[in-house]
């Protein structure tokens, strides 16, 4: 056997024996469950969530003595915010601060609860990460650390390699032999998506017009870093960080449980069609064409609910909201 291909296999069994090691590590945060509940309104945290980032930038700024390296300004905001944990520092606060409202959390009314145990144990037995309502998009608290840490690795990637492509590419892989499929079943486009905009916000941070017609937030004088904007997760925040909007890709034997799930959101989805709709659909797709996201393995929600909605109630008429 070629040495290339022997290392390539041998490679790929050792992510897939780490991964299954790692399945029983209990966490704070985990899955995520974007079907369950999702027609309850709650409360938007941009503000909240804007503080927090500003606040802990402009400490870091005003104790800043360490001259103007971007990498090195780059790892102090990552330890800060991020954190080489399972669940994030701004990660384990959203879930938990009194200020954020959250959806209600019940595994045992997960999406994930009725699936195969063999084929989901990371899905069904993992704790779930709690939703929350961000620039007006239902987003996993997970997705913050992904913005944080996950941002950061691929910032340090693209260093490495010098392609933003490339760096999405070995990032994708990721999503695909641990992170997502081998924990969970799992490869959310959604993650990949909140990954490389926290590598737009870390270059955002000393780089002009990485955010569109904007400054950098800081500017590097003498090695004072010296604020120019504030930051806001509305640059960065939009419906593809929401993974019933853009779903991920599951394992077929999670599909069934996910398409009951789906079907519990008839009502809403009857009252207020448009919350199950993506309006720039396409120019999101275009920004994130570089990302490897994959096709889901359900339908968008709204062609789902529209397509079989009626059919559900009719087969059973005298059926109440489940949820």
């Amino acid at each position: 056997m070629p040495v290339h291909r022997a290392f390539k296999q041998s490679s790929l069994i050792a992510a897939l024996v780490v991964g299954l090691c790692l399945d029983g590590v209990p966490a704070v945060g985990g899955e995520t469950d974007p079907y369950t509940y999702r027609e309850i309104d709650i409360g938007d945290s941009l503000e909240i969530l804007d503080a927090k980032v500003n606040d802990s930038l402009d400490r870091i700024a005003s104790n800043w003595s360490r001259g103007c390296n971007e990498r090195t300004f780059i790892f102090a905001v990552y330890r800060d915010l991020g954190g080489r944990h399972w669940v994030d520092k701004i990660e384990r606060w959203a879930m938990f601060a009194p200020e954020i409202d959250r959806l209600p959390h019940k595994r045992a009314n997960s999406v994930f609860a009725d699936a195969p145990i063999f084929i989901s144990t990371g899905a069904r037995l993992g704790n779930f990460s709690r939703t929350i309502n961000l620039n007006g998009v239902y987003i996993s608290t997970d997705k913050l650390g992904h913005f944080f840490s996950q941002g950061r690795k691929f910032y340090t990637r693209y260093q490495r390699l010098g392609s933003v492509t490339k760096a999405a590419r070995l990032t994708a892989r990721w999503e695909g032999l641990i992170w997502g499929n081998v924990l969970s079943g799992i490869y959310s486009n959604a993650d990949l998506v909140a990954n490389y905009e926290g590598f737009l916000f870390y270059r955002s941070l000393l780089n002009e017009d990485v955010i569109k017609g904007q400054a950098a937030i800081f500017q590097c004088n003498e090695g004072a870093l010296i604020k120019r904007r504030e930051f806001t997760w509305a640059d960065h925040v939009n419906p593809y960080w929401d993974e019933m909007l853009n779903p991920s890709y599951f394992r077929q034997a999670l599909v069934p449980a996910i398409e009951r799930r789906m079907l519990r959101l008839c009502d809403d989805f009857a009252e207020r069609p448009s919350r199950y709709q993506i309006e720039n659909s396409e120019d999101l797709h275009a920004r994130y064409e570089a990302l490897a996201l994959r096709d889901s393995s359900v339908q968008p929600i709204s062609d789902y609910l529209d397509e079989n909605c009626q059919e559900s109630r009719s087969s059973d008429p005298e059926k109440d909201h489940l949820n």
